[in-house]
């Protein structure tokens, strides 16, 4: 459940959709991670922790809200280190809540779930670096007329026989060395404390189709 997001680039992972749990479900994570809480009627439970993989911080939290008969879960992996921005380590109390939120998903009750999820992750790399599928920018244009001078983002989505399979939204920085991507796609995994790095292994996936490292073949800038 601990995945390493910086030796990845990237900055934010986030798995979410509609799942269904049983009343006593919601009651088990309130005990199981008493610091959790929700903030209203339809918002069930909410917690947040933190850990270190190989010495940089990141933060996860979990939040549960009732729509109705089913319910919403969203589990959102942060390390702002990869922005180039700062995290302070957890301290004991983050800590032990992510040893609860662990126990919690890896239930036997909650490895029963078999849902598909939806998952954003945000990729940075430095632009020098990295070669992509399609060159950015795609055009610069010197007209002053007209209320831009280049292109420098594109979508990118992957659609076989009417069925969405995933999106790609790159975006690259003329001013300063940075290349952000976006892959959005839906999958099914079983939960438990594996469900998170089983989404993260799709995304490197398809990341891959659109940015590699200069020098190699799977991507072209």
């Amino acid at each position: 459940m601990r995945i390493d997001l910086a030796s990845q680039n990237i900055s934010s992972l986030r798995v979410h959709g509609q799942i269904q749990l049983e009343h006593n479900l919601v009651e088990m994570a309130r005990v199981a991670v008493p610091d959790g809480h929700g903030h209203s009627e339809d918002h069930l439970f909410i917690a947040v922790g933190g850990y270190r993989r190989n010495g940089i911080a990141h933060r996860i939290s979990v939040d549960i809200r009732s729509h109705g008969d089913s319910q919403s879960l969203a589990i959102i992996y942060e390390c702002p280190s990869v922005r180039g921005d700062t995290l302070n380590p957890p301290p004991p109390h983050v800590l032990r809540r992510t040893r609860q939120l662990e126990t919690l998903l890896a239930s036997e009750q909650f490895v029963q779930i078999n849902s598909e999820l939806h998952c954003d992750v945000r990729f940075q790399y430095k632009s020098s670096e990295v070669s992509t599928i399609i060159a950015l920018p795609m055009m610069e244009l010197a007209n002053p007329d007209l209320p831009f001078s280049s292109i420098n983002g594109i979508r990118l989505d992957k659609i076989v026989d009417g069925e969405y399979k995933y999106s790609a939204m790159m975006t690259k920085s003329q001013r300063h060395d940075i290349l952000l991507c976006e892959v959005q796609f839906h999958a099914e995994h079983q939960m438990g404390t594996s469900l998170p790095q089983n989404y993260l292994t799709d995304a490197l996936t398809i990341v891959q189709k659109f940015v590699s490292q200069k020098g190699s073949s799977d991507a072209t800038s």
